[in-house]
């Protein structure tokens, strides 16, 4: 934009726009009125004071925008109702109020394969703007196998109580996981009977957490195997096995975690199907931070192991689709 038509524009915005901005973020310790007004006023001019800038790229000015005022932010958001990226179709197809709650029905299709299955996942990459200050979620409706669209309710509830009618709503998303793969069963590749009671420990292992009753301070971890013990799902892995101080150690590889929702859990079972959960998990990264391992610790006598067997269920993700989708839509009282 040149400077010419900055001034132009800058003479177009509504002094009460500008106001707003100010009044905003009037209580901001460390932020000068002046600037936050001139910040405003120049996403102001982005977002249509200037014809010709309608096709730029001008999500950082919203992002700078929504900083100081995001209810004013989100006003000046253009409506539009369907986003199309990596041949992945967003849109709304509808949306209604009542009282002090809004819901709307989000439907994703893939226009130029079958990449949407009925597992699809948003993989908590979802972000939903509005106006007003207000909580909001985003979980899988339903999936039409015939149409290939999967429906998603988004619900958003006002955090003062008052009515939603009017408003103006944001839904963006970067990320799908689909084609999901599950488990459940025995692992019958695995005998416990043969289970060591001399495994290799591993040194320093940081431990990020865990599961269950608490971990005591003094819990070590087996040395994953070079080759899996057993693999019933792909990107899961049983990478240790073995008997330390009294208790069973199962350790399982959910790999590249940071592209993935590879999770699961495991539990024995007996002959006359008795269950016997774990004491307590704990788990770890490897080196790369790239895998990462729970470690399922069970209390029971060494002589004792030959009598269960492994068992699980597991969810593994065969596809990540990465994308840049946005819809805007005004949300309307029902009738």
């Amino acid at each position: 934009m040149n400077i010419d038509k900055l001034t132009e524009a800058i003479g177009m915005i509504d002094d009460n726009m500008i106001k707003e901005a100010k009044e905003t973020k009037k209580k901001a310790i460390g932020f000068p009125v002046r600037k936050l007004a001139v910040a405003a006023a120049i996403a102001l001019v982005c977002f249509g004071s200037v014809p010709a800038l309608a096709a730029a790229d001008v999500e950082p000015a919203y992002h700078l925008l929504y900083s100081i005022s995001p209810s004013l932010a989100q006003k000046f958001k253009p409506v539009n109702l369907s986003c199309v990226d990596q041949g992945i179709q967003v849109e709304v197809d509808s949306a209604y109020i009542h009282g002090d709650t809004a819901e709307a029905i989000i439907c994703i299709k893939d226009l130029t394969g079958d990449r949407i299955d009925e597992t699809v996942d948003l993989f908590d990459s979802y972000n939903i703007r509005n106006i007003k200050d207000s909580s909001a979620t985003c979980n899988l409706l339903d999936y039409n196998e015939d149409t290939g669209v999967a429906a998603f309710a988004v619900l958003m509830e006002q955090m003062d109580g008052s009515s939603l009618s009017g408003s103006k709503v944001t839904v963006s998303l970067s990320k799908l996981l689909c084609k999901k793969g599950q488990f459940n069963g025995v692992l019958e590749d695995i005998s416990l009977s043969s289970v060591t009671d001399t495994p290799i420990l591993m040194d320093n292992v940081r431990i990020l957490g865990g599961g269950g009753a608490p971990y005591p301070a003094d819990t070590v971890i087996i040395q994953p195997a070079s080759s899996p013990f057993s693999t019933p799902l792909s990107g899961i892995s049983v990478t240790g096995l073995g008997y330390e101080n009294g208790k069973l150690h199962v350790q399982i590889c959910y790999g590249d975690i940071g592209t993935t929702d590879n999770h699961g859990w495991i539990w024995l079972q007996d002959e006359n199907e008795e269950k016997l959960d774990c004491s307590y998990c704990v788990d770890f990264r490897d080196a790369s931070l790239i895998d990462s391992y729970d470690e399922y610790i069970f209390e029971l006598p060494y002589e004792e192991l030959e009598n269960y067997k492994i068992y699980g269920e597991f969810v593994n993700s065969g596809l990540l689709i990465e994308g840049d989708w946005e819809i805007t839509f005004p949300m309307e009282q029902v009738k």
